[in-house]
């Protein structure tokens, strides 16, 4: 390798290294697979490390040809500190020109292990708005040993900033992608609505008590409904409410389901999260020109256009009964919010767009200016 052209590493590609947990099927996973398909490798040479060499994706990212390593060092001190110095290791070998942290562990294990390796960048992402003062202290304790936050919604910058002392110089904004291709919306516009349903995992942070509490309630003046869940348990507490609600009239568990082919059986797309920063979800029902009725918290407003896309309403089985009885009884404006939806979705968040959007951040930050009207040609 030509060494001139190493050390300045304006003729090569920017070396990222994505540090994350595991490679398994929450979202923030997804996300980083669906990017690193689609990344230009003339621009931007990725590689991964893993906290736990585990996950469903890992098979497809190392099938791209992306190095990934996994850090399997355990818990509680001595794992960390096992972890601290193999990432030393590892940043001194591979040379990173940005080290990439997404999530909890990461952050603690990246922004310390690369303190006496520094690469030129290390960044932090922010991908959801929970609450926990662990949590919080934590990343206000690191945050000092990044160069910047990369947030996915302007929600959780706002979040991120008033919980964890996050400065405001130091946090950027791209939201999620979606490859919007393969969600084809259904032909025609399907009424009246008979099938309710959300996608996700069954957590308690995702509302998904106060979604059944509520189909209780709607079904009450509405006997025809159906509500179908389309996710897995993501802990006992879920496992749990399948057990304790699965006998409920007009309620359907599903498990683990495809979003592109189970999305199209639903009328209507019920978001009900206590908490989120920005939901895939949310992005795929609007692709799938699907009617929502979504909680306003996080960055759902945001996604929603300020209720232009969807209905919005409080994480309250009462408030949210209402608001999926007042969609119902709703045509015209249905009809209104899934076109524009649809058009948001192809405008704002197109899987191309975030993929590029990522690219010329990575270039900024490290003072690369690409030429006007260049740009990667979307894989």
């Amino acid at each position: 390798m030509n060494r001139p052209s190493e050390e300045n590493g304006s003729a090569r590609p920017i070396r990222v290294l994505y540090m994350i947990g595991n490679l398994s099927t929450g979202g923030s996973e997804l996300h980083l697979a669906s990017l690193l398909e689609r990344l230009d490798r003339t621009r931007i040479e990725p590689s991964v490390l893993l906290v736990s060499e585990v996950g469903a994706n890992v098979a497809r990212v190392r099938s791209l040809g992306i190095e990934v390593l996994g850090l399997n060092t355990g818990k509680g001190l001595k794992g960390l500190l096992r972890a601290v110095l193999r990432i030393q290791q590892i940043l001194r070998a591979r040379k990173p020109d940005v080290f990439h942290l997404y999530g909890y562990t990461p952050q603690l294990y990246g922004s310390l292990g690369s303190v006496f390796a520094r690469p030129k960048k290390v960044i932090g992402a922010r991908r959801g708005n929970e609450v926990g003062r662990n949590r919080h202290r934590l990343f206000r304790l690191t945050n000092p040993l990044l160069d910047e936050v990369l947030c996915v919604s302007h929600a959780t910058e706002r979040f991120s900033v008033e919980t964890e002392a996050l400065s405001p110089k130091k946090s950027r904004v791209i939201p999620n992608g979606l490859d919007v291709d393969r969600f084809v919306p259904r032909e025609g516009f399907r009424w009246p609505i008979v099938r309710v349903g959300t996608l996700g995992r069954l957590r308690h942070i995702k509302g998904s008590d106060i979604l059944l509490d509520a189909f209780a309630l709607v079904r009450k003046s509405r006997p025809e409904l159906e509500l179908h869940m389309g996710g897995p348990p993501d802990t006992a507490w879920g496992e749990e409410l399948i057990e304790a609600r699965k006998k409920e009239p007009g309620v359907h568990f599903h498990g683990e389901v495809k979003a592109a082919a189970f999305l199209p059986t639903l009328d209507l797309f019920v978001l009900p999260s206590r908490s989120e920063g920005m939901s895939n979800a949310l992005i795929e029902a609007m692709a799938m020109r699907l009617p929502i009725v979504a909680t306003d918290v996080g960055g759902n407003r945001e996604v929603l256009d300020d209720g232009r896309c969807g209905v919005l309403t409080r994480p309250d089985p009462k408030e949210l009964a209402e608001a999926i009885l007042a969609a119902l009884d709703d045509e015209s404006g249905t009809r209104a919010r899934v076109d524009a939806g649809r058009r948001r979705v192809e405008e704002e968040y197109d899987l191309r767009v975030m993929v590029e959007r990522y690219m010329r951040y990575y270039e900024e930050l490290l003072g690369r200016n690409r030429p006007e009207g260049t740009s990667s040609a979307p894989c």
